[in-house]
């Protein structure tokens, strides 16, 4: 499914004035942000780029762990959502060195499995999940936990 706008959202989760507040919310915090999302399923990745592009100033995409780095290194993202498994370097292989260079990097997990010790193995390292097929109430919650600490805005100040 390709998403043009909100309104494409309604059918698929009773869209609500709660839920309108959220993105609202969220657009307000992210509309200057670039996100970089990395899924090897070609479908996948123009979906959550379509879904991410209505609340994000610019969303790249990449195809696998290595190709990110390969972006990451030339510009930095304020969010990187990745998938677990790819060619080449994994999701995990990802996090691991992403985080070597930037612990401060915000990082959500696009996965398709819904596991909760697995959740909470990523929790300590401050990293969220988000389960494949990702909803837009879900993405909307997923951030506004991300958006509302402090650490990540402290870290976007220390960025620019």
């Amino acid at each position: 499914m390709i998403l043009l706008s909100v309104e494409d959202l309604k059918p698929d989760f009773l869209f609500n004035r709660a839920a309108e507040t959220n993105i609202h919310e969220v657009r307000s915090w992210t509309s200057e942000l670039t996100v970089l999302v990395v899924e090897d399923d070609e479908i996948l990745q123009e979906s959550f780029q379509q879904m991410l592009g209505y609340l994000f100033a610019e969303v790249e995409a990449a195809v696998d762990g290595q190709d990110v780095l390969d972006q990451w290194v030339k510009k930095p993202y304020d969010i990187v959502f990745t998938d677990l498994n790819m060619p080449r370097m994994s999701g995990f292989r990802l996090i691991q060195k992403i985080r070597q260079q930037s612990p401060q990097q915000v990082t959500i997990v696009i996965g398709a499995y819904e596991d909760e010790i697995f959740q909470q193995v990523l929790a300590v390292q401050e990293v969220k999940y988000l389960i494949k097929p990702i909803g837009f109430e879900g993405l909307l919650n997923v951030l506004i936990s991300v958006l509302s600490k402090s650490s990540f805005r402290a870290s976007r100040l220390l960025r620019q």
